[in-house]
C-alpha cells in the first residue's frame, strides 16, 4: 500500500499563525503535521516550522491559509 504523501502547505513565521492555522485547519477537518522545530518554536518564539498536510488535501488547505 502506498501511503500519502506529506507536503507543506504553510510556514509560519510566529507562534501566533501557527496556531491560527492549526485552528482553520482543525475546522476543516483536515489533518496536519507540524514539522521543523516546533518545539523550539514554542520555548523561544523562533526557528522555522512547516504546517504539512497530505497531498490530497494539499490545494483545499492553501486555499484556507492563503492570507496568513
Amino acid at each position: 500500500m502506498m501511503r500519502d504523501r506529506l507536503v507543506t502547505v504553510l510556514k509560519p513565521n510566529s507562534p501566533a499563525i501557527s496556531a491560527i492555522a492549526e485552528s482553520i485547519l482543525r475546522d476543516a477537518q483536515i489533518p496536519f503535521v507540524i514539522g521543523g522545530d516546533q518545539a523550539f518554536q514554542n520555548l523561544y518564539s523562533i526557528g522555522p516550522t512547516e504546517i504539512q498536510v497530505h497531498e490530497n488535501d494539499a490545494e483545499t488547505a492553501r486555499e484556507l491559509l492563503n492570507n496568513l
